[in-house]
Formats: C-alpha cells, structure tokens, sequence
C-alpha cells in the first residue's frame, strides 16, 4: 500500500475515532490546546497569524480567531483558487463568507506580505511527533508551506497524535504541537515549550 493510500485509509479510520468522541470532552480538549498556544511565548511574539476557520472535522479555532482579533494581531485566512490558496487579512468575524468546498473565507482585501515574525496555525485531522500532518488530502498547505519562511503549528489532540504517520515527499511538515496536555518541538531543540 502507497503512503497516499494509507492516508486515504488513515482520514477514514480517524473520521471515524473523532466522531465516537464525547463532544463536550472533544471541545474542552480543543479549548485547552487554544490556551495552551494563546498562552506560549510562539504567540506573544507573532507579528501576525495565518489562520483558518476550522471545520468540524478540526478542532475549533474559533478562541484564536478572537484572541488576534481582540489583539489587534494582523490576521489573515486563506482563499482557495484552483490548486493554491492565498491568504488575505481578516478585520472582523462577520467579514467571513462561504468559498471554496464550503469552507469559511475572507474576503479579497490586504492581501499576505511575507514579513518576519508571522505563526501560521495549520490546520490537522493528526499529527505525528515529527511534525507530519494528516490532512483533508488536498495539498494546499504542503504547497504553500514550501515557500513560507515563518513558524509553523498544530492544534491536535493527544487522541490524534501518533509516533510516526506516512510522510510523502512533499509533506512539510510543521514546527510546534499543541495539545490539550504538552507542546512538542518536533525539531527536537532542547528547550522547547512543555
């Protein structure tokens, strides 16, 4: 079996672990990943944040949303074209409107500069402790992972975290983890954030 097809398999099976999941449990562990991020030295410094409005299928980003908002953290989503996506600023939770495979968008306006100091939280079905995320399959984050020069995250939870998930070539994987119980330095640095 192809990594590709272990995936495919992979999305099914964890479809399925979520879905069995005590919701309110679900939505505190999610909270406390939030927390456990909004709290870290990683988001303090973050000169801005590229985010998405998660899915049901993600745990909810919603809390992260409102926190760089609440800020006045530069925040920016991305919008979906053909096989790539850009990212665009997003002033207001009510700016936000159906685009793409059904997923929230903001809309076209202040488009991304590549500045230093910008986290961008990625979006996960799991992760492994390299940094190696499961997505929806579609590959608009490795794409766009492949020319950013920021700091990479994770929300997962611990439920969904494995030692090793198949890795293809062009997975990038992500820096830092956040679950509801520890934050990992998939590069290994000593020092990183417990």
């Amino acid at each position: 079996m192809t990594e590709k097809e272990q995936k495919k398999e992979l999305r099914r099976t964890l479809a399925a672990r979520s879905a069995a999941m005590d919701p309110s449990l679900r939505r505190q562990w999610g909270e406390q990943a939030c927390r456990r991020l909004l709290q870290s030295p990683l988001w303090e410094g973050a000169c801005g944040v590229l985010l998405t409005a998660s899915t049901p299928q993600e745990l909810d980003t919603g809390p992260l949303l409102r926190a760089a908002l609440l800020q006045d953290k530069p925040l920016f989503l991305p919008r979906c074209r053909g096989k790539d996506m850009d990212f665009f600023e997003l002033r207001s939770l009510s700016e936000l409107r159906p685009g793409a495979f059904g997923l929230l968008e903001p809309p076209e306006g202040r488009p991304l500069e590549p500045v230093p100091g910008l986290l961008a939280v990625v979006p996960a079905i799991a992760c492994d402790k390299r940094g190696v995320r499961l997505g929806k399959g579609g590959g608009y984050y490795d794409r766009f992972l492949s020319g950013f020069e920021g700091v990479t995250a994770c929300l997962v939870l611990e439920q969904m975290l494995f030692d090793a998930l198949p890795r293809e070539p062009h997975d990038a994987p992500v820096r830092y983890l956040f679950t509801q119980q520890r934050t990992i330095d998939t590069s290994g640095a000593a020092g990183g954030y417990g």
